[in-house]
C-alpha cells in the first residue's frame, strides 16, 4: 500500500524504490487542490499498469472525471480490486476505461453512487465479487441478466437501491422495468454464487430471483424498505403481495433443493419487519 501526502519528491522516490512491485493506491479529495489533481498524484497515475488495487473514494463528479480520464488509455493487467465511491450526483465512469482492455486479474468491483456502462471493460473481467450501491447500470431486467450471464464466476452479487442508500445518491431504478424479462426465457445459471443481497422493492427482487438459477448453498438476503408504511392494517395486503412474490421466486428456489418435509435441510429462514428511525418508516427483510 502506497502512503501519499508527502509531496512530489517522496512520491517519486517511493515509486523508484518499489521497483516493479504491484501498488495498492487510494485516491480521495486530499489528492486534489483547488479542483485539480496534485502533481504527485499524477505521477502515481503514470504507473497505473502496476496497480493491483485501486480505491477512489469521496470524489465529486469532476474529480472522478479527472482521475478516470487518466486511466482511459492505460491497460491495467495487474488490477485485482477496484472500488469507486463518488460524492454527489452526475458521477460516471467512461465506457472506454483501461484502453478498452478488461483487466484479466480483476476479481472485486465495488461502486457507489455513479453511472457505469454495461459495456465497460470491468464487466468483461472474471469478477467474483460485484457490489453496486445507488449505481445506474441497467435500464431493465434483461440488461441486468445479460451482465450476470457474462460473469459465470460470480460468488457475490449485491445491488442496493434502498431508501437508506439515498444518503449516497439520488438514482432510482424504474421498478416497472425490472418486473419481466423478454430476452431471457430460461433462468441464468450462476453455479458459483454464494451470496445474493438485493435491497429494492419486493416486486423487483422477486422478478430478479425468478430469473436466476442459484446453487443450494447460496445465501440470500432481501430488503424492501419502500412498500410498508407502519400502519399494521394498511400493510396487511401489501405483506400478502410480498409473500406471494417470494413464493414464486425464493420459494421456488428453496423447494427445488429442499422439498417441504420435517427435515428440509434449510439452515435458516426468517422474515422480519424492521422499524426505521422515522415515524411510519418500516421495512421487510428476508
Amino acid at each position: 500500500h502506497m502512503v501519499q501526502g508527502f509531496g512530489d519528491v517522496f512520491a517519486e522516490l517511493a515509486l523508484q524504490r518499489s521497483g516493479d512491485c504491484s501498488l495498492s493506491i487510494e485516491f480521495t479529495a486530499r489528492q486534489f487542490a483547488e479542483g485539480h489533481l496534485l502533481d504527485s498524484s499524477q505521477l502515481i497515475l503514470g504507473h497505473a499498469p502496476r496497480f493491483g488495487a485501486l480505491a477512489v473514494r469521496d470524489l465529486t463528479w469532476d474529480a472522478l472525471a479527472q482521475s478516470s480520464s487518466s486511466l482511459a488509455h492505460v491497460a491495467m493487467p495487474r488490477l485485482e480490486s477496484l472500488a469507486i465511491e463518488a460524492k454527489g450526483d452526475n458521477a460516471r465512469l467512461p465506457a472506454y476505461l483501461f484502453a478498452k482492455n478488461p483487466p484479466s486479474r480483476l476479481r472485486t468491483l465495488t461502486a457507489v453512487n455513479c453511472k457505469l456502462y454495461a459495456t465497460c471493460p470491468v464487466f468483461q473481467s472474471h469478477i467474483t465479487h460485484l457490489s453496486l450501491v445507488r449505481c445506474e447500470v441497467w435500464s431493465c431486467l434483461d440488461d441486468m441478466l445479460d451482465t450476470l450471464r457474462s460473469l459465470p464466476a460470480l460468488a457475490y452479487f449485491g445491488w442496493d437501491i434502498s431508501r437508506r442508500s439515498r444518503y449516497y445518491g439520488s438514482y432510482m431504478a424504474e421498478s416497472t422495468c425490472f418486473l419481466a424479462a423478454t430476452r431471457h426465457v430460461r433462468p441464468i445459471a450462476l453455479h458459483h454464487m454464494e451470496h445474493v443481497a438485493l435491497q429494492c422493492i419486493s416486486t423487483t427482487f422477486s422478478a430478479i430471483l425468478s430469473h436466476l438459477e442459484l446453487p443450494a448453498h447460496c445465501h440470500i438476503h432481501l430488503l424492501d424498505d419502500y412498500s410498508l408504511f407502519g400502519d399494521l392494517f394498511a400493510d396487511l395486503d401489501t405483506i400478502d403481495e410480498i409473500l406471494r412474490g417470494l413464493d414464486v421466486s425464493l420459494g421456488a428456489h428453496l423447494s427445488k433443493f429442499h422439498p417441504p418435509t420435517t427435515t428440509s435441510g434449510i439452515q435458516a429462514f426468517a422474515i422480519r419487519q424492521l422499524v426505521g428511525s422515522d415515524a411510519g418508516q418500516k421495512a421487510i427483510a428476508v
